[in-house]
């Protein structure tokens, strides 16, 4: 079978989402930002495939050179449990002679293992074909009938998970792989698994957002979906930027920096769909996504302060995309979208309810902007009521009293959502969703001293595209083509876009 493209998803524009923040674009990020957080440094085995540039790569980031072990393809099947696999996709390309079953054949065997495998491409334009050979080999280690993705550029795609759990990651840059493989070995701590070991060793690791309290604060869901995926009655996919080798970090300049995390669970994913009396099979499925921002001290002694977070689990692009045919099922909006809106009332907290419905996996965070303040407003921005065409909006309007180098942090969430295959039981199908989301600050703000008050705004925001796929066993369709839209290197966003405001005013005159 010859490789093809066959990740499906609508044809979106980054105005639509612009729009939607309040803005449009002007172009692409500068790369001369503020740098973030430092690296962590890593001790454990580096298995790589592919050619030597890729391997003086790897040592001109940083990475120890003794740690790096260079191996075959062949080779793979002989290492030890639970490591880190470094693929060139170039190399892989040549090893299968361009078939995809015998690179899913490959990447099945790393998945089984427990392995973190990171794929290395020439072009982000490959990075959507890579992703997909990542979540299908990842159903077939496990035996999944259904699978999701995200269609994210980078040059480094990453995946690890398990049967509950798959985690996906991407970076532009060499030396953020190491935040990579850092949240992995994190991860499969609280799993209770050792990196490169056969043995399966239950450590008990305290986590950073695995609290150990009946009341969550601050915590990032998705996070929270992964390290408990044992007692999940289904399957989570989680994806998370790791920009300046920090896991979540997605942008960061001179005014601050975005931080996101966002995943699908998919209730009964090991199994069967339900089947209602007279109507289509369909999985439940919750959305969450996680939003922080710090502001820098600049941004707070111009007078700048976060405007507003916004968000939106999107299900019209997706109705489009299966109303016009691309795909062949949808994702429908039931109820739970949360948090609720507090009308005109500004609060210290609120709280957001995942995973709800009496499944097994059910909890409540609250979020608090402490020593600031928040208003909340939710509606349908759809031009529709057709719930399979819902967009579920939220807007996060901060207050006042922020302070620099502080994470403000909100979520937002979709309980019970349906997953529709219209086509049965029998028949191969893909639907898409889209998650947007991110930030409007105001970056500073000027006197001209009896003529205008001046407002300098940035608004940062990404679109996420999922790929959701059902194979009952018969051959996917081929064909199809993927555009990227979260493409903004070196950062995982879609886009940055500046603006002013003026507001005149004359001596003598009250500005209220």
């Amino acid at each position: 079978m010859v490789l093809v493209v066959v990740a499906v998803l609508s044809l979106v524009f980054a105005f639509h989402v612009a729009n939607r923040l309040g803005g449009e674009v002007v172009g692409q990020a500068s790369p001369n930002a503020v740098g973030g957080s430092a690296l962590v440094s890593i001790n454990v085995p580096i298995y790589v495939v592919g050619p030597a540039t890729l391997i003086q790569g790897l040592i001109n980031a940083g990475i120890n050179q003794s740690t790096i072990k260079p191996t075959t393809t062949n080779q793979l099947t002989t290492l030890p449990n639970n490591s880190v696999v470094v693929i060139d996709w170039d190399s892989l390309l040549s090893y299968s002679g361009s078939d995809y079953s015998v690179i899913t054949g490959v990447l099945n065997v790393l998945f089984r293992r427990g392995d973190l495998v990171i794929i290395h491409v020439s072009s982000t334009e490959e990075s959507p074909l890579a992703m997909l050979a990542l979540a299908q080999s990842w159903a077939k280690a496990y035996g999944s009938k259904i699978t999701t993705y995200p269609i994210i550029a980078g040059q480094y795609l990453s995946a690890f998970g398990s049967k509950n759990a798959l985690v996906f990651g991407s970076s532009y840059k060499t030396k953020d792989i190491i935040g990579i493989i850092t949240n992995y070995q994190r991860t499969i701590s609280t799993w209770g698994r050792e990196v490169g070991s056969n043995q399966v060793s239950p450590l008990n690791i305290y986590e950073q957002y695995e609290l150990q309290s009946t009341t969550l604060t601050n915590v990032d869901p998705c996070q929270k979906y992964v390290q408990n995926e044992n007692s999940l009655g289904g399957v989570v996919f989680d994806y998370q930027p790791y920009y300046n080798g920090v896991d979540t970090e997605a942008y960061n300049d001179g005014n601050g920096t975005l931080y996101y995390d966002t995943c699908i669970f998919v209730y009964n994913g090991n199994g069967e769909p339900y089947i209602p009396a007279g109507a289509a099979p369909y999985y439940s499925v919750a959305t969450a996504a996680w939003i922080a921002y710090s502001p820098s001290s600049t941004m707070i002694s111009n007078n700048g302060y976060i405007n507003y977070f916004i968000g939106t689990m999107d299900h019209e692009l997706g109705w489009d995309d299966y109303q016009s045919g691309t795909t062949n099922s949808y994702l429908e909006y039931e109820s739970g979208a949360n948090p609720a809106s507090t009308s005109s009332n500004y609060v210290v907290r609120f709280t957001v309810e995942f995973g709800t419905g009496g499944v097994n996996m059910a909890f409540e965070v609250e979020y608090s902007e402490s020593p600031s303040s928040v208003r909340i407003q939710s509606e349908n921005t759809a031009p529709t009521t057709n719930t399979a065409a819902f967009n579920n909006t939220w807007r996060f309007y901060m207050g006042e009293s922020q302070q620099a180098n502080q994470k403000y942090i909100v979520a937002f969430a979709e309980d019970a959502d349906e997953w529709v295959l219209p086509q049965g039981l029998n028949t191969y199908q893909t639907a898409t969703f889209n998650n947007e989301l991110g930030v409007n600050l105001v970056t500073s703000v000027q006197d001209i001293p009896c003529t205008a008050w001046v407002y300098n705004y940035e608004v940062i925001w990404t679109q996420i595209q999922w790929v959701l796929q059902y194979n009952p066993g018969s051959s996917p369709p081929t064909g199809f083509s993927a555009q990227i839209v979260n493409q903004q290197s070196p950062y995982d966003i879609t886009g940055v876009t500046s603006y002013s405001e003026s507001i005149p005013y004359t001596c003598g005159d009250i500005i209220t």
